[in-house]
């Protein structure tokens, strides 16, 4: 419950501008530039950049680049490229920080309540944020029972997979993956090693998972029939 009050805290927060070196959940604004082997990257250039530092999901690297920096400081670190024609390839990356800002959370009081909440106190929000988590507790284990029972219906289940709805799946996969490489393999491929796999291993996985999501799809097409048809019967 205590995490679902600071997220609500950290909603209604106020960013405020510092003049000190960046630490570990402020905000930044940064420009971003790239280079492999003394050539600029012009796709992974960008300025006036929002990132909150800590969040990851940007560039493996970044983080530890930026905290101690000031605005108007730059730093340089080596890191891979995931997306673009140098996805997979190591370049030199180069951060300058702009500006930073830390989040101002408002008090936790019946102030705060009245303001972020229908109710008048403290005490009144947090019971409601309690028994919401308690809703989405239960929820989440009659989900997990629920996704128990049909992954072993399914592995018990004999069901012929056709062979064309199978690959079908299998191509979308495919599409979808190599997609940010312009469509060119070899480039997903060099992805693919760096990232510690074969592309023999991710064919693999992916038919695995196509033909398990096709075979818990017509496991459920025919729990749906089967229901139906009772329902015809009684009625």
């Amino acid at each position: 419950m205590e995490e679902q009050l600071e997220g609500l805290r950290a909603r209604f927060g106020t960013l405020t501008g510092v003049e000190r070196p960046a630490a570990a959940d402020d905000f930044v604004l940064i420009d971003l530039s790239a280079s492999v082997d003394g050539t600029p990257v012009e796709e992974a250039a960008t300025t006036g950049f929002s990132y909150q530092v800590g969040q990851g999901g940007l560039i493996d690297g970044i983080d530890e680049a930026i905290t101690g920096l000031s605005a108007g400081e730059e730093a340089t670190f080596t890191s891979q490229l995931v997306a673009g024609d140098h996805a997979g390839d190591d370049a030199e990356i180069t951060v300058k920080v702009t500006s930073v800002k830390e989040r101002e959370l408002p008090a936790a009081d019946d102030e705060f309540a009245q303001l972020a909440s229908e109710f008048d106190t403290l005490d009144e929000l947090t019971a409601d944020l309690r028994e919401r988590l308690g809703r989405v507790r239960r929820m989440e284990q009659v989900t997990q029972a629920r996704d128990k029972v049909l992954d072993a219906l399914v592995d018990g289940t004999e069901v012929p997979l056709p062979e064309s709805v199978v690959q079908a799946e299998v191509d979308s996969a495919l599409h979808d993956a190599v997609h940010p490489f312009d469509h060119d393999h070899a480039r997903f491929e060099e992805f693919l090693v760096a990232q510690g796999r074969t592309r023999e291993q991710f064919d693999t996985d992916t038919k695995e998972a196509a033909e398990k999501s096709v075979r818990t799809r017509l496991v459920l097409d025919a729990l749906a029939d089967a229901r139906r048809s009772r329902s015809t019967t009684r009625s």
